[in-house]
């Protein structure tokens, strides 16, 4: 990391990187949490949940980026040695990179089944499509 700063620029990238993450699992996973407590009438609950995970977010990214900042760690897999040691933070970093495959092929599958539901196409054109449509979304930066 050195003396370097981070530009407004940087930050909005880093910043939109996460929203956009975090938006696309919330629909796989978080979403059912909230149509659960708002089903049943209860607005304070799902408030709740928005709060606790507000605060849980907050003290893992804290947690994150003041050791990238005070230990000069410059990738995720120093930071997971670091709170877990070397044994279990590669199995934690063996984790996180199997999480992230299935929920990308998780959520190419969802996203084929919705386009055969709702218009009929061909499953497979459909996964392998929007597959080509994110690899080329990823070359282009």
């Amino acid at each position: 990391m050195g003396n370097k700063k981070m530009s407004i620029g940087r930050l909005a990238t880093l910043i939109g990187t996460l929203f956009a993450y975090l938006i696309g699992a919330g629909f796989a996973s978080g979403q059912e949490t909230v149509q659960f407590f708002a089903s049943w009438g209860s607005v304070w609950a799902t408030l709740l949940v928005g709060v606790i995970t507000f605060f849980m977010m907050y003290l893992a990214y804290s947690a994150y980026a003041y050791v990238g900042r005070t230990r000069s760690i410059d990738d995720v897999s120093g930071i997971f040695e670091f709170y877990s040691g070397p044994i279990f933070g590669r199995l934690f970093e063996a984790f996180a990179w199997i999480f992230n495959g299935c929920a990308y092929v998780f959520m190419v599958s969802c996203f084929g089944n919705v386009m055969l539901q709702q218009w009929g196409f061909l499953l497979l054109l459909e996964m392998l499509s929007v597959s080509v449509f994110l690899w080329l979304q990823l070359r282009l930066g």
